[in-house]
């Protein structure tokens, strides 16, 4: 019974390991001031809400939605994350994980969730949001189509140098990281030496 027990508790364990995982970081005020705190990494599916634990051991609560704060940050099995509070171009606020931060564009991922018609569940899908220095952005569900190629050629200008890169990067999408960095690469090289 005692084996039976211990079986359990070692399943119930596994599925819930990161139920209280905490890891040191930091929160960016309203004012630009950057508080040391722990944050509440359970997941790090943390684009609408995230959990602080000041130095006294108080739990607070910040929603994107309230824009209470302008981000956030801290190091999770060796590797940094990076919150920040965006809205997108539907002016939705969500905390979104920084992936790209470079001169023109800086590249955001959030995670959203899809019902499917076929099925009576949310789906987790990834979007992507690009950023251009006069904080212009524009929001990748995912979907490509003649829309999203309309809106993209109006975001890059029609900068026919810019859909040449975006073309050659791809269309899904994994490859918007690689058109962003290609974008800011290319920025790099033909940037005058300081």
């Amino acid at each position: 019974m005692r084996s039976l027990f211990l079986s359990a508790l070692a399943v119930v364990s596994l599925l819930t390991g990161k139920a209280n995982t905490i890891a040191d970081g930091y929160l960016i005020t309203r004012d630009k001031d950057t508080v040391k705190c722990r944050i509440r990494v359970d997941d790090l599916d943390l684009y609408s809400s995230v959990t602080m634990i000041d130095t006294a051991g108080q739990k607070t609560t910040y929603k994107a939605e309230a824009r209470e704060i302008l981000g956030f940050g801290f190091t999770y099995d060796g590797q940094p994350y990076d919150y920040v509070l965006k809205a997108d171009d539907f002016n939705f606020w969500l905390f979104r994980m920084r992936k790209i931060k470079g001169y023109p564009y800086n590249l955001y991922y959030f995670k959203n969730y899809k019902t499917l018609k076929s099925e009576s569940r949310s789906t987790p899908a990834g979007s992507f949001m690009i950023e251009d220095t006069a904080s212009h952005v524009i929001t990748w569900n995912g979907i490509f189509n003649d829309r999203w190629k309309e809106r993209m050629r109006g975001f890059l200008h029609n900068d026919q140098s810019l859909i040449d890169l975006y073309n050659k990067a791809g269309y899904h999408l994994h490859d918007l990281p690689v058109f962003v960095q290609a974008v800011n690469d290319k920025a790099v090289a033909s940037s005058p030496p300081q």
